[in-house]
């Protein structure tokens, strides 16, 4: 009977030990995930954050292009007011003293 207490004993040790094994493993997969549901949530929280800096770099950015283009505008309208032919007549009169010239001294070349 002794014989057959000790191998009953030695069968319970080694499910005991099997047990402990299938244990660790089992804490050691819900470790590992739940390192992994903890990257993916900082993943998830870094990227919304970078995606809501971009969002507004680029409002910021085309709030630029649109004042940029006003001004375009502007000067293009500066542009042709100052290039009118009235305005450029009456700079060459009083800066320039030029003067239109008479029929007498247009000179007409044939080709």
């Amino acid at each position: 009977m002794n014989k057959a207490a000790q191998s009953l004993n030695q069968s319970r040790a080694e499910n005991h030990t099997l047990m402990g094994g299938l244990v660790a493993s089992h804490h050691l997969r819900f470790i590992l995930l739940a390192v992994v549901v903890f990257l993916s949530g900082f993943g998830v929280v870094y990227m919304k954050d970078a995606n809501r800096r971009y969002y507004v770099e680029s409002q910021s950015l085309n709030k630029h292009a649109n004042e940029l283009e006003t001004e375009w505008g502007q000067l293009m309208l500066e542009q042709s007011a100052w290039s009118t032919q009235s305005r450029i007549e009456k700079v060459a009169t009083q800066k320039l003293n030029m003067q239109t010239p008479n029929q007498q001294s247009i000179i007409m070349v044939k080709p």
